[in-house]
């Protein structure tokens, strides 16, 4: 059985024993704790070192020191070791010396210092540290401006005492209403910084003050001011723009500007960008971009300098600008009033004088350059006109249009039928800006000419009428020797009016009516015949009037085509080209017509022979002559035969001539077996009798 507490001779907690050791405990804490004299009188004192300096190497100060029977009452603040006899385990308290009017030391932000010494014997160096606080004035002064913003505030910060992170406000100055000062007072560390702020915010949008200078100040005696200059300054949004089409080879502008007070500059860009700029200064932008050169410039009309202000906006417009040049040329020996010359330069219209030489001028790229396109002192009867008129600045460019002198004309024309052209017709054409296309004349009603007039370019040649074709036209066919019409068709290209020289060129030498009068109305006559026995060598020679004066034309068997006078008569010949003393191609009655339509003849030609009809009588007698039978013509004919060779006749070639089988003079007959002969030559029948 293991002993009880008390059979061990320990106190049981609750017998009086165990109170008393708990009393005796308490006392002896207590008189150590609270109690040092009693120590001391057994211990007496201590010494303690202390050493305390001026952080930042301010000015040397004397202290007091104080409490527990310390000797000496006084230390010097140098940062040397000082020893002091005071009471063991007891706290000595150390003081700054009394507040300058702007000086002061602190123990960070007290006063006072409290040093514990040891038990016995020289304890541990008390090492601290004091701070020398000087008393400064901050001044702000509006630079340039005669007040500052209403509301306006700088929070001087910096160090004091313990906290040396240069962020403890320090004061803050708040300039009075309408003024362009301020100030404020206070306490910050010897030689540390203390910093007014770069930027005071304004309540005005876009507006602040900024700082110029270090706005950093380091104190080393008390009482002194320290001023810092501000500048009211405002945002300016700032870019470029180049006019389309932009171009290639520039730089972007250099903005010139004055912040705090001295010359900046910033490299443009065409997306928006803040400036700030001290209020009220000038500011430019150079007035062409750099790459600009004698052909290609960049160049701005405005915009180009102004002075910063609230809300403020520098964006320049550069134009892309082409160096062109204005020449024109006149198309003859005249010399008319140079044209004047419209064009885009900027944001507006200008407008120069072209010259034979040239005129330059600086156009917007991509724009348009027109010239008047009639020149001035032009009247209603002559004139200078260009149909290039308008061009496009793209790049360096001497434009030259011609102008052409022209004179108003009126066209006529006559015929020499009195007859009107078919309306519609083609009749000429004339020079209007150097080329004929799309400059017909054509006839119009009632022998008119559409156009009626025209300017026409002056010079030779620049009018000129032509042989005009009829759009419709009839055809006719003569039967033979008759001139009645026996059908009608039409066609294309059967009528004309024709001249005898096409094209008839007349000179432009003055306004007024040129009018051809050399007009012939023709009709397109096809002439062939249709040979019976054989066709001809060569067809009948058709006679005709052609642009006045007598033509012919050889019929084919497939036609001839020929150009006829209206009114004028054609005829064929009885013969043909081909025919001779015994073989002939004729046509008893060949056609002769007044023409006055298109028409088609084909006459009959007979190829016919020849032939001697005689006869033979044998044996003696006069019978009456025999009557030979034959073809001429295609008819049947007959006529009587001669013994002596004196009864010929033109027989159809191929056609067969039959005699009588017999001859009789009344009382005796003759007869004779050879009574049927074919024409094939000019050859003599001659059958006997008996």
């Amino acid at each position: 059985m293991a002993p009880s507490p008390v059979s061990q001779g320990v106190p049981s907690r609750s017998g009086a024993g165990w109170r008393v050791l708990l009393c005796v405990a308490f006392i002896l804490a207590f008189a150590f704790a609270v109690l040092p004299l009693a120590g001391a009188s057994a211990a007496g004192t201590v010494t303690q070192p202390i050493s305390i300096a001026v952080n930042g190497g301010g000015a040397p100060a004397t202290g007091t020191v104080q409490g527990c029977d310390v000797s000496p009452s006084t230390i010097v603040f140098n940062g040397s070791v000082q020893d002091f006899n005071a009471l063991p385990n007891c706290r000595v308290t150390v003081r700054v010396p009394t507040d300058g009017a702007d000086s002061r030391y602190r123990f960070g932000q007290t006063t006072e210092l409290t040093v514990r010494t040891c038990g016995r014997g020289t304890c541990a160096t008390a090492d601290k540290g004091v701070y020398l606080e000087l008393l400064t004035t901050y001044a702000v002064v509006a630079n340039d401006q005669a007040y500052f913003d209403p509301g306006t505030t700088m929070t001087v910060r910096g160090s004091v005492g313990a906290n040396t992170g240069g962020r403890v406000p320090i004061c803050t100055v708040s300039p009075v209403p309408w003024s362009g000062t301020g100030s404020c007072m206070g306490w910050v560390d010897y030689g540390l910084p203390a910093t007014l702020p770069l930027t005071a915010a304004s309540h005005i949008g876009g507006v602040r003050w900024d700082a110029n200078g270090t706005r950093t100040f380091v104190s080393t005696s008390g009482g002194g001011t320290e001023t810092q200059d501000y500048f009211r300054q405002v945002a300016e949004k700032v870019s470029f723009r180049v006019s389309a089409p932009s171009g290639a080879g520039y730089s972007a502008p250099l903005l010139s500007y004055t912040s705090l007070d001295v010359a900046a500059y910033y490299s443009m860009t065409p997306g928006s960008h803040t400036v700030w700029l001290d209020d009220g200064t000038a500011w430019s932008v150079p007035s062409s971009l750099t790459g600009s050169g004698s052909d290609e410039r960049w160049v701005a009309a405005a915009g180009t300098s102004g002075d910063a202000a609230v809300d403020g906006v520098i964006r320049p417009l550069y134009y892309n600008q082409i160096y062109d040049t204005f020449e024109f040329s006149v198309s003859d020996a005249t010399s008319p009033s140079p044209p004047t010359v419209s064009y885009q330069q900027f944001v507006g219209t200008s407008t120069a004088t072209a010259s034979a030489s040239g005129t330059q001028e600086w156009v917007n790229a991509g724009s348009r350059v027109t010239y008047e396109a009639v020149l001035a002192g032009s009247s209603t009867t002559e004139r200078w006109a260009t149909r290039s008129a308008s061009f496009s600045s793209a790049t360096a460019t001497a434009f030259d249009p011609l102008y052409y002198d022209q004179y108003k004309v009126t066209f006529g024309y006559s015929t020499a039928d009195s007859s009107v052209i078919a309306p519609g017709a083609v009749i000429g054409d004339y020079f209007q800006f150097g080329t004929l296309t799309g400059h017909e004349l054509h006839s119009g009603g009632g022998g008119a000419v559409s156009p009626g007039s025209a300017w026409v370019d002056a010079g030779t040649g620049k009018v000129q009428y032509l042989t005009a074709y009829a759009p419709e036209y009839e055809v006719t066919t003569i039967e033979n020797a008759t001139a009645n019409y026996i059908s009608e068709t039409s066609v294309a290209s059967m009528q004309r009016w024709a001249l005898t020289t096409s094209p008839d060129a007349f000179a432009v030498t003055a306004p007024g009516t040129i009018s051809e009068i050399g007009y012939y109305q023709q009709f397109l006559l096809n002439f062939s015949y249709a040979p019976v026995g054989g066709a001809s060598p060569v067809g009948p020679t058709v006679s005709f009037t052609q642009l006045g004066v007598p033509a012919s034309a050889n019929a084919t068997v497939g036609g001839t085509q020929a150009w006829v006078d209206n009114g004028s008569t054609f005829s064929y010949p009885t013969l043909t080209f081909s025919s001779g003393s015994t073989e002939r191609w004729a046509d008893l009655l060949p056609p002769s017509a007044t023409v006055n339509g298109t028409a088609s003849s084909d006459p009959t030609y007979y190829h016919q022979y020849l032939d001697t009809l005689n006869y033979t009588v044998s044996g003696g007698g006069s019978p009456s002559p025999p009557l030979v039978a034959f073809d001429a013509f295609g008819a049947a004919t007959a006529q009587y035969a001669a013994t002596d060779g004196s009864s010929v006749a033109w027989i159809d070639a191929g056609t067969a001539v039959t005699y009588p089988s017999s001859i009789t003079d009344g009382v005796t007959t003759w007869t004779t077996s050879t009574t049927s002969f074919v024409a094939s030559s000019s050859t003599t029948f001659n059958p006997t009798y008996s």
